[in-house]
């Protein structure tokens, strides 16, 4: 002990001037303060480490819910061609079904045993000629050369569109 301490004599050491209580009670509080950081800072460890799994949940969820949205609409989809293709066949079959039946000789025959119809004889057919001469009406409106501005222009066109509906 006299390594550490320089004492002059036998007399016994004196407590006061190394303050040992002291010592120990700054010792005991430094450890604590050592444990509340530890004890912070793994708090801290714990928060981070619970925020990014939520972050890596969020994104994982986020993935899986734009797949499903995509198998939904494919699937949609799939069900809407296969839909189609049954249309077109269904609509094929009743287009060669009304060509069938729109057959000349099948209409002719049906007009004739199931409606009761005869062919018209010679004098009861009535020839009318309906050929027209082309020709085209050129009318000269120098009253539509006169209009100026977008009103005239407008109430021209609706007075056109007019005199077509009549």
């Amino acid at each position: 002990m006299s390594k550490y301490y320089y004492t002059n004599g036998s007399s016994a050491y004196s407590l006061d001037k190394y303050d040992i209580e002291n010592y120990y009670t700054k010792k005991r509080i430094n450890e604590e303060e050592a444990k509340k950081a530890r004890a912070v800072r793994s708090a801290k460890l714990r928060l981070r480490a619970i925020a990014s799994i939520l972050v890596v949940f969020a994104v994982a969820c986020t993935i899986l819910y734009r797949n499903v949205i995509i198998i939904e609409s494919s699937t949609e989809a799939q069900q809407l061609e296969e839909k189609l293709t049954t249309l077109q066949a269904a609509n094929t079959k009743l287009n060669y079904e009304l060509n069938k039946e729109v057959d000349l000789k099948k209409v002719e025959e049906i007009a004739t045993t199931k409606l009761g119809m005869k062919r018209p004889d010679k004098h009861q057919t009535v020839y009318v000629d309906v050929t027209q001469k082309n020709y085209a009406e050129v009318k000269n409106n120098t009253a539509e050369k006169s209009l100026v501005g977008t009103f005239s222009v407008i109430k021209q066109k609706v007075i056109n569109v007019l005199e077509y509906l009549q």
